[in-house]
């Protein structure tokens, strides 16, 4: 297990959605996760996120995964560092990444909440366990 902060939000209004299948929603979803994983390699440094390794970095590590239309940031923490950071940076890359998905058509908003505690995630972030989720 890992400690850390772990966001989890869904989209609001795409109840059915499968009923009214159109090729953009999933179309969107892709372009959602690029758009979202080109700016966290941003903010970390760039691909392989290399920001994380420097020892000043109270981020270990951060993963994104997507489920339908579930999204999920896993922020696993170095050990000296406290819960605060954690929870305010997966709150802020929350936030972002809800507005990338309204510039995204069709907009939709996202809820969802924001946990401190264990979690494990797999490579790709499609599977997650433990209190924190």
């Amino acid at each position: 297990m890992e400690t850390g902060a772990f966001a989890m939000f869904d989209a609001l209004g795409i109840r059915g959605v499968w009923e009214r299948y159109d090729p953009d929603h999933v179309k969107k979803f892709e372009a959602l996760q690029s758009h979202f994983e080109n700016f966290v390699d941003h903010q970390l440094g760039g691909k392989g996120r290399p920001n994380t390794k420097d020892a000043g970095n109270a981020i270990e590590r951060v993963q994104v995964g997507f489920v339908s239309d579930t999204a999920v940031i896993a922020f696993s923490m170095k050990k000296a560092q406290t819960p605060h950071f954690a929870v305010m940076m997966a709150a802020r890359w929350a936030s972002q990444f809800a507005r990338i998905a309204l510039r995204l058509r069709p907009a939709w908003a996202y809820r969802g909440v924001v946990a401190y505690g264990d979690f494990a995630i797999s490579e790709r972030g499609h599977y997650f366990v433990g209190p924190a989720v």
